[in-house]
């Protein structure tokens, strides 16, 4: 170790700067990786946790009764997120919770940081859990089931506080009120020992006919969330690769200058594996440096990419410790730590050490064979292909992108109030619609439930859905109900027939209408106005409709497809909670929200606080947020790759013309011209680069279906992007061997051959 650290000593740039990009590229690593641990990889914090499940059943919300008395579960409960109006807590006007069953909190076995968990006793009782952090806010207070908190226009006592690491689906829910009956998702504790395939299977046998799923609850609150952030990861990892390889190349040309150091020792009995050793011990000072140092930049680094994430990951990783560096963090830490220190320690260490000792003391100038020559071109190609391979994932990314937000998607969300409601009663809507249509600047309300969008999510197949004389046909579509100003609302053209009227009511016969994608694959070239279909047919209540129009398509952001979906007459569905679509001739649709909510409260002064999102186009433009952020991470570490590979292709170059000082000078005295100069030192970069380029394709080929899961609309094997990329490639290559093609084109020959 006292020889490393005198080498180092000796050569503190060399040092500095490998420790830098070691650090550098292990932070981002560490940082990237935190993320994915909390994301997929930590438990859930309830005792037991792997007997928790999610159920869903078809398209409709679980049947609470029916589920307790089934088979393999031990209980079930419910909950649905919520946005609480807040009074009486300084600076916090709304908060986000959950409003659960009165058996969620049981069946998870909650354990209060402070006070007494909810029990099945609160059942109706105005009562509430304030998460940890809610709670240092109201100043820590020893007395808090003293204090009063009014939420949603109602006063509720607080019965305790929940744990620091409490997460169910987000870390920076606030609120817990046991007022549902019934939500949007059901959790439910199995049995010990029985699995949630096998409780698949029997809750399967009690609801025949409906697409029963099962899910263990981490992985059901995961979702894809953790998808980019792994996807990033594994780019991360490309760019500390080229940084290995990079820091192997000025290995390779440190032991270059070190042979005569090297054969002294030699000559002074030292053995391959003491010098070996030596070089090992160096890498391994370095490497350590470099983690210790990563380890340090971790906590910079995370900020930097919490502050760049979408909401709908960064909500998961609020609140608690949840990017906590754990045991499991340190191990991959020192796993890519051995890795750097195989790549660009070992291997170059093993290479600078075959020589001759009796040649490399005659030879004072210092030159590369042709060995180690190829061993650097070796590497330099190997950047070359990893950084194709990034800047084709970025190109890539980079077109799915652009495609997602130029695309048409059916309908017109400029100018258009997206906001959410829930009333005691859903007439009450007629009447806030016909208040705000009276209203200066309000062209059209639209109303839809259950969907915050006029689409479902990318994957959405639909419910089932039964056609009138076709029994055997399986029919699925997204059902949305609608009032007769929604296709104005968002600009929906109607294609065929009529849209709903004001005719369509509770007490007049069912009517349907259907999307294009809806109408053509299950009619064809006919004409399907006037057939009779059955909605959400795996419902019992569900009836026969009659067909009365076709409208135009609607697209998910985010999905390669046209969602299929059918209408029915917000009046012959009604729902409590649905989304107004409100058209503005303002500019700014935002500028009448807050006449919105005064009309809210004046038809109900107990309804919860109108939860107004967005105006709807930044609303569906901020849809696509993760593919934005998986874009640019993926162009940052694109342009770092390149800029490595190119600073690698000038360092091999440059060590071989200096290598070669006195044969290009004796064939500038025997005639040679620069130009003919210029074209043996681009060549060998040429042959490098073309190489590389060749390589880097077929890898990018090879890695197709990993680059698939981040594309929408857009080929893994795009021909365009991978052919700009490799051309874009292997311009830099050769522009980056430029200067010591130059410096060898100047070379004076007389110079050159006194210098041998």
């Amino acid at each position: 170790m006292r020889e490393s650290l005198r080498v180092f000593k000796s050569q503190p740039g060399f040092a500095a700067a490998a420790v830098l990009a070691l650090g550098l590229g292990m932070a981002a690593n560490t940082a990237l990786f935190t993320v994915v641990n909390s994301l997929l990889f930590r438990p859930l914090p309830f005792p037991d946790s792997e007997q928790l499940a999610e159920i869903s059943i078809g398209e409709r919300q679980a049947d609470l009764e029916q589920l307790k008395d089934a088979p393999m579960l031990e209980s079930v409960g419910a909950f649905v997120p919520w946005n609480f109006s807040v009074r009486d807590v300084a600076g916090v006007p709304n908060a986000y919770g959950f409003r659960v069953t009165p058996d969620l909190i049981p069946l998870l076995k909650l354990r209060p940081a402070l006070g007494r968990a909810l029990t099945r006793a609160d059942a109706g009782r105005n009562v509430v859990m304030i998460s940890h952090e809610l709670w240092e806010r109201l100043g820590r207070p020893a007395d808090y089931a003293g204090i009063i908190l009014t939420l949603d226009g109602e006063r509720y006592g607080i019965t305790g506080v929940l744990p620091a690491d409490f997460f169910l689906g987000v870390r920076d829910a606030r609120l817990i009120v046991p007022n549902l009956r019934s939500g949007e998702r059901t959790i439910a504790r199995l049995q010990p020992g029985v699995s949630a395939a096998e409780a698949q299977a029997r809750i399967a046998a009690l609801n025949p006919g409906s697409r029963i799923e099962v899910t263990p609850l981490a992985r059901a609150l995961r979702g894809n969330d953790g998808r980019p952030v792994l996807f990033l990861l594994a780019t991360a990892g490309f760019v500390l690769l080229i940084t290995s390889v990079n820091l192997a190349n000025l290995q390779l040309a440190r032991g270059l200058g070190r042979r005569r150091e090297f054969a002294i020792r030699t000559a002074m009995g030292a053995s391959f594996g003491r010098l070996a050793g030596q070089l090992a011990a160096e890498s391994a000072g370095l490497a350590a440096a470099g983690a210790a140092l990563g380890l340090l930049l971790t906590r910079v680094f995370e900020s930097a990419i919490l502050a760049a994430l979408p909401v709908n990951i960064t909500r998961r990783l609020a609140g608690g410790d949840a990017l906590a560096i754990d045991a499991r963090v340190l191990a991959f830490t020192a796993a890519i730590a051995f890795t750097t220190i195989l790549l660009f320690g070992l291997l170059p260490a093993f290479a600078s050490l075959r020589f001759d000792p009796m040649r490399a003391l005659r030879d004072r100038a210092g030159g590369w064979s042709a060995g180690r020559h190829r061993y650097g071109q070796v590497l330099a190609t190997v950047e070359i292909a990893l950084a194709l391979m990034l800047l084709a994932g970025a190109g890539l990314t980079f077109k799915s992108l652009t495609q997602l937000e130029n695309q048409y998607l059916g309908f017109r969300p400029e100018g258009v109030l997206r906001a959410m409601a829930a009333f005691s009663s859903a007439g009450l809507y007629y009447e806030l619609e016909r208040r705000m249509n009276a209203m200066p600047g309000i062209s059209g309300v639209g109303i839809v439930a259950p969907q915050a969008f006029p689409f479902g999510g990318p994957g959405v197949r639909g419910s089932r859905m039964e056609i009138h004389g076709q029994p055997g046909v399986e029919a699925r579509a997204e059902v949305y109900a609608a009032n007769p100003a929604y296709l104005h609302a968002i600009r929906l053209p109607l294609k065929r027939g009529r849209w709903f009227t004001a005719a369509d009511s509770a007490s007049s016969p069912p009517v349907a209408v259907l999307s294009e994608t809806v109408a053509h694959r299950y009619w064809g070239n006919q004409d399907c106005i006037g057939r009779k279909v059955r909605l959400n047919s795996d419902r019992a209540e569900s009836g026969w409709a009659t067909i009365v129009g076709v409208a135009g398509d609607v697209r998910n952001p985010a999905a390669d497809s046209w969602q299929p979906t059918a209408y029915r007459p917000f009046a012959q569905t009604p729902s409590a909670a649905a989304t107004l679509l409100i058209r503005t001739s303002a500019g700014d649709p935002l500028s009448v929200a807050s006449v919105v909510r005064r009309e809210l409260k004046a038809i109900e002064p107990a309804a919860p606080e109108l939860r107004i999102v967005a105006a709807l186009d930044a609303a569906v433009h901020d849809y696509v947020s993760p593919q934005r952020f998986t874009t640019w991470m993926m162009a940052v570490f694109a342009a770092i790759g390149l800029a490595l590979a190119a600073n690698g292709v000038y360092a091999v170059m440059r060590y071989w013309v200096a290598s070669r000082t006195g044969e290009i000078g004796i064939r500038m005295a025997l005639g040679a011209q620069r130009s003919n100069v210029l074209r043996l030192v681009l060549g060998r970069a040429a042959n490098a680069a073309a190489f590389g380029v060749a390589a880097g394709l077929a890898g990018a080929i090879a890695l197709r279906k990993l680059i698939a899961t981040q594309l929408t609309g857009v080929s893994a094997a795009d021909p365009l992007v991978l052919g700009a990329v490799a051309a874009a490639i292997f311009i830099t290559a050769v522009v980056a061997a430029w200067l010591p093609a130059r410096r060898a084109s100047r070379i004076a020959p007389a110079e050159a051959l006194r210098a041998e």
